[in-house]
């Protein structure tokens, strides 16, 4: 599956978490990866909760590994910016991290997840809890079938 850029061959990437502290030791590993390839203001993370409860606003009160801050949020310091996918709607960004993905199998979760996924113009990856790693598969076989 590809991303907005269609000249682009980079597909996204899926990886689940088994609970918070697995969540905000994937997104920290991916935010080092990133920051090779990306300035730290072309990274983005979304989430689908607010930013106070999402996993980028946890590690961004941390002192450790790549700095987090809201997107709003000015610094002179280079940082990666998180928000949610409903502030960010309407935005693009060349990488975005998607995360606190724990339900897919409901519309509202379905149309948030997609609005997220086409926020990202050359790389996506898509942190997902591993509750939805079946509904994840079912809708790829399901997009296959359909040639999409």
């Amino acid at each position: 599956s590809r991303v907005l850029n269609e000249i682009s061959d980079i597909d996204v990437h899926v990886s689940f978490y088994k609970n918070t502290n697995n969540q905000r030791n994937l997104l920290n590993t991916l935010a080092s990866k990133f920051s090779e390839r990306y300035r730290a203001s072309d990274i983005i993370v979304l989430s689908t909760k607010r930013d106070s409860e999402s996993c980028a606003y946890s590690l961004s009160k941390e002192d450790r590994g790549t700095p987090f801050r809201p997107y709003r949020e000015s610094s002179q310091i280079p940082s990666i910016r998180f928000a949610s996918i409903h502030a960010f709607k309407g935005l693009e960004a060349p990488a975005i991290i998607l995360t606190d993905i724990e339900n897919i199998n409901e519309e509202f979760s379905k149309a948030l997840l997609y609005i997220g996924m086409t926020r990202a113009r050359l790389e996506l990856v898509l942190l997902l809890h591993e509750r939805c790693k079946q509904d994840w598969q079912c809708t790829l076989l399901q997009s296959i079938r359909q040639g999409n």
